[in-house]
């Protein structure tokens, strides 16, 4: 992570960043996405930090269900 003192973090999704941005905005988070580059969320609030680590956390438990989605999501498949 580099340091910084605005109220967003850059996640580079890729391809996936639309429909990472829905999901986003389904939990209640404030996301732009850029398409085929990443996804711009906002985290200004404890609130809005506490959505993002909960998402973070199931998403790091769960992960991605299959090779295609990693690859959507700008993560190298595993071989």
């Amino acid at each position: 992570m580099w340091p910084s003192d605005a109220n967003f973090l850059w996640l580079p999704t890729g391809d996936a960043s639309e429909s990472v941005a829905q999901e986003g905005e389904r939990r209640g988070l404030l996301v732009r996405a850029f398409p085929g580059s990443g996804l711009r969320v906002t985290v200004g609030s404890p609130e809005a930090n506490d959505l993002l680590i909960a998402a973070a956390k199931e998403t790091a438990t769960t992960g991605p269900a299959t090779r295609r989605e990693r690859g959507r999501a700008g993560v190298t498949p595993d071989r």
